[in-house]
C-alpha cells in the first residue's frame, strides 16, 4: 500500500500491507443502517415535529394510555415486543409508515384522528420526535466518534508520512457495529438474530429517509465535537487537530463515502451480481480447502521426517505436500482474478478508486446478502445511495 494512499483498505487482516480506509459509513451507516442517518441541518429539510413532502419526518403522538418509554424493540427471536426505553416515537413510524407507533397510534394518523372523535385537534399536546426507538442517538454519537478517531495528520501515523490518512474501513465498521451493536435497542440473547432484525426494521425507504432526517444534524454536529477534542501525539505531545488537518479530515471522507456511494451503486445496477459474488465466494471457499489440504499434506510430510520413516513413504509425503502446495498458489491465482474481474466491473470508466479490488467486493457481498431477504429491500438500498452522496457533498463543504 502506498504511503500517501487515502482510500479504503479492505485487505484481509493477513494480507494488510499498511493501515488506510474508513462505512457505515455503513455507514457512517449501520452497514447499511449507520451509513444513511446523515444530512446538514442547514440542507432545507423542515425541522422534526414539522410535515414536510412525502417521505420526510412527521409528527407522531402516541398514545398517551400507554406507559411512556414502551416501545416496540427489535428482539433476538425476530420478533418485536415492548421494552423499558426512552418515550421515543420510531423513525420509520413517524415518516409514514403505516406501521403502530410505539404507543400504537398508527404514524400516519394526525393531531387530529387520535384525538378521537368530539375532541378539538389543538387538545392533544404533540411532542417532537426526538429519536428513535431502535437507533438512538448513542449510535450516532459512536459513530462520528469512531470516523473521526481513524484520522491521523500527516506525521502522526506511519503511513502518514505527506498527507494526513484514514485507517477505517467498511469491514472494520461493519464488525464494530455488528459485534457490539452501540446505541442500538435490541432485546433476547442471540445478537445474530438482533442483527438481523434491526437490518429489517431499518432496510425500508421510508425508514432509510426517516433516519436520515432525524438524525442529519446531530451527525455532523458529533463529527465536529469529537474532531474539536482528537488528541494526536508530535514531537512527544499530544495536540489538537488544527484547522487545516479538519479540512484534510473532512476531504478524505468526502471522498471515500462518494467512491462507497459510486461502488454500491453499481452493484444495485449489475444484473448478476448474486451470480458473480457467489462466484467469488466459491473461489475464496476452494482457496480455504486447498490451504487446509496443504497444511495437511504438510504435516504428514513434516511427521513422516521428523519418525525416520521408510524413503519411500517420505518421498511420496514430499510428492504430496508439492501437489497441494500448487493447488493452493492456483486456487490463490483464480480467487484474485474473480475478484479483480468483478471490482474492475463495479468501478466501470470514471468511478472513484475509494475502495480497492478487496474493498469493492466486500460492499457487493454485502449487499448481494441484503438482496436476498427480500424485494423490499433493493428501494432502500438505491435511498441509502442518494444519502451517502449527500453525505459526502456535505463533507466536502466543510473541507473548504
Amino acid at each position: 500500500m502506498s504511503d500517501k494512499r487515502q482510500s479504503l483498505d479492505m485487505t484481509p487482516p493477513a494480507r494488510r500491507k499498511g493501515g488506510l480506509a474508513i462505512l457505515a459509513v455503513i455507514v457512517l451507516v449501520v452497514a447499511a443502517a449507520g451509513y444513511f442517518l446523515l444530512r446538514d441541518g442547514g440542507s432545507g429539510i423542515p425541522p422534526v415535529g414539522q410535515t414536510g413532502p412525502s417521505g420526510q419526518m412527521r409528527q407522531a403522538v402516541p398514545d398517551r394510555e400507554a406507559p411512556a418509554g414502551q416501545g416496540a424493540l427489535p428482539s433476538a427471536n425476530g420478533s418485536r415486543s415492548g421494552a423499558e426505553g426512552p418515550a421515543a416515537v420510531s423513525a420509520g413510524q413517524a415518516a409514514g409508515t403505516g406501521q403502530a407507533a410505539p404507543g400504537g397510534m398508527m404514524a400516519g394518523d394526525s393531531a387530529g384522528d387520535s384525538a378521537g372523535a368530539g375532541m378539538e385537534p389543538d387538545a392533544v399536546a404533540v411532542p417532537p420526535v426526538s429519536e428513535d426507538s431502535v437507533i438512538g442517538p448513542d449510535f450516532i454519537d459512536d459513530t462520528a466518534r469512531w470516523l473521526v478517531e481513524g484520522y491521523y495528520p500527516r506525521g502522526t501515523y506511519p503511513t502518514a508520512l505527506n498527507e494526513g490518512v484514514v485507517v477505517r474501513d467498511v469491514k472494520m465498521l461493519n464488525t464494530h457495529v455488528g459485534v457490539g451493536m452501540p446505541g442500538i435497542r435490541w432485546q433476547g440473547d442471540d445478537i445474530r438474530k438482533a442483527r438481523e432484525a434491526v437490518l429489517a426494521y431499518v432496510l425500508s425507504p421510508a425508514m432509510v429517509r426517516g433516519l436520515y432526517d432525524l438524525y442529519s444534524g446531530q451527525f455532523m454536529t458529533a463529527v465536529e465535537r469529537h474532531a474539536d477534542g482528537l488528541m494526536r501525539e508530535r514531537r512527544g505531545r499530544e495536540v489538537n487537530l488544527s484547522a487545516a488537518e479538519k479540512k484534510e479530515m473532512y476531504a478524505i471522507y468526502s471522498r471515500l463515502i462518494r467512491g462507497l456511494a459510486a461502488i454500491a451503486e453499481n452493484v444495485l445496477d449489475m444484473p448478476d451480481a448474486g451470480g458473480r459474488v457467489q462466484g467469488c465466494l466459491q473461489a475464496r471457499r476452494a482457496t480455504l480447502d486447498a490451504n487446509a489440504a496443504f497444511a495437511e499434506a504438510l504435516h504428514t510430510y513434516q511427521m513422516l521426517v521428523e519418525q525416520n520413516a521408510p524413503y519411500a513413504e517420505v518421498q511420496q509425503a514430499l510428492k504430496d505436500k508439492d501437489a497441494a502446495g500448487k493447488a493452493f498458489q492456483q486456487a490463490i491465482v483464480e480467487r484474485e482474478r474473480k475478484i479483480a474481474a468483478l471490482a474492475a466491473e463495479l468501478r466501470r470508466p470514471g468511478v472513484s478508486r475509494a475502495l480497492d479490488d478487496e474493498g469493492a467486493v466486500y460492499v457487493a457481498m454485502w449487499i448481494a446478502r441484503r438482496l436476498e431477504t427480500g424485494a423490499g429491500v433493493e428501494p432502500a438500498l438505491r435511498e441509502a445511495v442518494d444519502v451517502l452522496r449527500d453525505v459526502a457533498q456535505e463533507f466536502e463543504r466543510r473541507s473548504r
